[in-house]
């Protein structure tokens, strides 16, 4: 392991009841996480400040994506999808169409399409320009996962311990990767690379041009909860990482070489949490910095990582979020982030009584033109 990387906690945060099931941070640098308590929480990670909640599903939110610094998608086990609009953070649209909870959801780079995975047996297709389903596809078995790739060419759906690459030119499945684990999390290094992480604490990475392992190593942990890759310029060198967050409690930093298929441990730390999931974002130039971000089912952890050694990386530099679930042996500082009440017009700040937390309140208009509030409770 190079010792000049070490991982720090930089606060913690208690605002979800429910345990944390999905992360992501948009290009503005805002955090959502959603959790089994129904509720979204919304974190400004350039002021550390909660910027308060969204109540919308009726049901445990299961994922969370992006698309730029515009909008923000979210599933539930209610079965629906909702779009929001990341300025005034209102639900501009709801997608309907799944009959059991949706799993999973990946939005197109291009932003016109949405691909979701549900319980029901089907995958579906959005077009999001028209805000309705395009196209199902019904499953053998139900799929977990779903992930489309970097250039948008290719798309992954995981079930069980079994991944099937999509091509878009032919509609139809290119590659099939059968693993002997089963996989809880994937991710792409870039167009041509995936990773699969899982049971065992085992990360393999498949070549989908030549359709191929390439690489297979151990994180010497039970199971890899939580995986996202991020690609890195340093002068003329191209560097992979590979971030994991496993049950055990530890998060792991890979420098992975794809060109001569080798992984090594540049940072790990015992968070003394049960990790539930994580993200990773890119920030651009930062030369010494690198940001981990963690979250519980009760709290969120912000971690930074910092090199000892100078390091200039022109292109991006490193930001991790994990979810976790608190144990009882926990040294985690309790740091809170500070509330501020929003100026956005369409979310109308409301004091809570809970530690002086502020709240956004979601406002939409009824059929009769009256406007109706949902307050998120605590």
């Amino acid at each position: 392991m190079d010792d000049g990387w070490k991982l720090n906690v930089s606060f913690t945060d208690h605002s979800h009841s429910g345990c944390v099931k999905a992360l992501a941070l948009s290009d503005k640098n805002i955090l959502a996480s959603g959790s089994s308590d129904e509720t979204i929480r919304l974190f400004n990670l350039g002021s550390n400040i909660e910027m308060g909640s969204l109540l919308q599903h009726q049901g445990s939110i299961t994922a969370i994506a992006f698309h730029g610094g515009l909008h923000m998608f979210s599933c539930s086990e209610d079965g629906t999808i909702c779009i929001w609009k990341a300025s005034s953070w209102e639900c501009i649209k709801t997608l309907r169409g799944h009959k059991g909870p949706v799993r999973s959801i990946s939005v197109h780079p291009s932003g016109k399409l949405a691909l979701s995975i549900g319980g029901d047996k089907t995958l579906r297709t959005w077009n999001l320009i028209t805000g309705r389903a395009a196209f199902v596809t019904n499953l053998k078995t139900a799929a977990d996962l779903v992930k489309w790739s970097p250039d948008g060419s290719t798309y992954a759906v995981v079930t069980d311990k079994n991944v099937s690459i999509y091509q878009v030119e032919t509609a139809s499945v290119s590659y099939k990767i059968q693993c002997n684990f089963r996989i809880h999390c994937i991710d792409y290094i870039q167009s041509g690379m995936l990773a699969l992480g899982g049971e065992g604490g085992t990360v393999e990475l498949y070549n989908l041009v030549k359709q191929e392992k390439c690489l297979e190593y151990s994180t010497n942990t039970n199971r890899i909860k939580g995986m996202s890759c991020l690609h890195c310029q340093h002068d003329t060198n191209d560097r992979h990482f590979v971030v994991t967050a496993s049950s055990d409690g530890m998060l792991k930093v890979w420098d992975t070489n794809i060109t001569n298929c080798g992984a090594q441990l540049v940072a790990e730390v015992d968070t003394k949490f049960r990790l539930t999931c994580l993200t990773v974002s890119p920030k651009k130039h930062v030369k010494h910095k690198e940001a981990t971000r963690v979250s519980a089912d009760n709290k969120e952890i912000i971690s930074h990582t910092t090199k000892n050694k100078y390091i200039d990386v022109k292109d991006k530099d490193l930001k991790l979020k994990t979810s976790k679930r608190k144990s009882e042996n926990s040294d985690v500082p309790n740091k809170r982030l500070k509330p501020k009440k929003t100026k956005h017009s369409q979310l109308k700040p409301k004091k809570s009584t809970f530690k002086g937390n502020t709240e956004l309140t979601s406002v939409k208009k009824s059929k009769k033109g009256k406007r109706k509030r949902k307050v998120s409770k605590d």
